[in-house]
C-alpha cells in the first residue's frame, strides 16, 4: 500500500530506561518532575523520507537510530476508547527517525530531530493483529 502521510507524531519519554536515564534532570528546573503521560512531538513534511537515502548535516558524523512500528491512522479519530481505538487504524508502517545525539529535552531539538529526510517510512502495510507480528533487526546484514 503506497504512503499518504502527510502528519507525523512521534513519541518520547514513555520507556523506564529512558525515563531512569534522564530522571536526574527531569526533578530539576524547569521540569520539576518527570512527565506524568508520553510527550508528542510532530516532524515537519521536510523529514519525511521514503527513498532510504539520508545526508548527514554538515558537521554531523553520528546519528541515533530509534526504529519503530507506526500506527497509520486512516480516519478522524476522536474519544476513543480502548474497544473502538483499532477501528481507526488504516495500516502499520516500519519508521526509523533518525537524530543528532543531544542530552537536552528542555528546549524542542529542532536541529537535532528534524533535519531533511531524517524519518525513514517504509510502504503502508494493511493493520492486522501486533501480536502475530515478528520484528527484527539487523546491523550491516
Amino acid at each position: 500500500m503506497k504512503k499518504a502521510l502527510n502528519r507525523v507524531y512521534g513519541v518520547i519519554l514513555n520507556d523506564e530506561k529512558t525515563l531512569h536515564t534522564l530522571a536526574p534532570a527531569l526533578t530539576q528546573d524547569p521540569y520539576k518532575q518527570p512527565a506524568k503521560a508520553p510527550v508528542l512531538y510532530i516532524k515537519p513534511a521536510a523529514t519525511l523520507n521514503s527513498e532510504g537515502s539520508v545526508a548527514l548535516p554538515q558537521g554531523v558524523d553520528a546519528l541515533e537510530v530509534a526504529a519503530t512500528l507506526g500506527v497509520v491512522i486512516g480516519k478522524t479519530a476522536t474519544r476513543l476508547t480502548t474497544d473502538n481505538a483499532l477501528n481507526a487504524v488504516r495500516g502499520l508502517v516500519v519508521a526509523v527517525d533518525l537524530s543528532i545525539p543531544h542530552d537536552s529535552y528542555y528546549r524542542p531539538a529542532v536541529r537535532e530531530k528534524c533535519f531533511d529526510g531524517s524519518l525513514l517510512l517504509s510502504d503502508v502495510y494493511p493493520y492486522q493483529d501486533v501480536s502475530k507480528l515478528t520484528l527484527a533487526t539487523d546491523i550491516d546484514g
